[in-house]
């Protein structure tokens, strides 16, 4: 199921090298995230994944907002941060039946 969703995101034509390069980019930036949680800078890691979630927002690369929100809810999460939590996970969610709506 998760390659007919993720292979649905680009439901109209194979990505460009644009969208392939702002992959890459948004993934550096959700290495970074790792990268900073585990070295104990929690709010490095959320502006690192908050750079992944605009990069994916800015290109309508869908496939990755769930976990981006979700990485986003934990890291809020994390710092007390409860309602902004809620809100992101919420919102990885919603992506999430997006998704589910494209692949049927």
């Amino acid at each position: 199921r998760a390659d007919a969703l993720s292979a649905r995101a680009f439901i109209h034509a194979a990505p460009s090298s644009e969208q392939r390069r702002m992959i890459a980019r948004a993934h550096l930036y959700t290495n970074l995230t790792c990268l900073w949680k585990a070295q104990g800078d929690l709010r490095g890691a959320l502006k690192s994944t908050e750079k992944a979630l605009a990069i994916l927002l800015e290109h309508n690369l869908f496939d990755q907002l769930p976990t981006c929100y979700l990485n986003i809810s934990a890291l809020y999460s994390s710092l007390g941060l409860h309602s902004e939590a809620l809100w992101h996970a919420l919102m990885a969610l919603e992506a999430v039946k997006k998704l589910l709506a494209l692949a049927d």
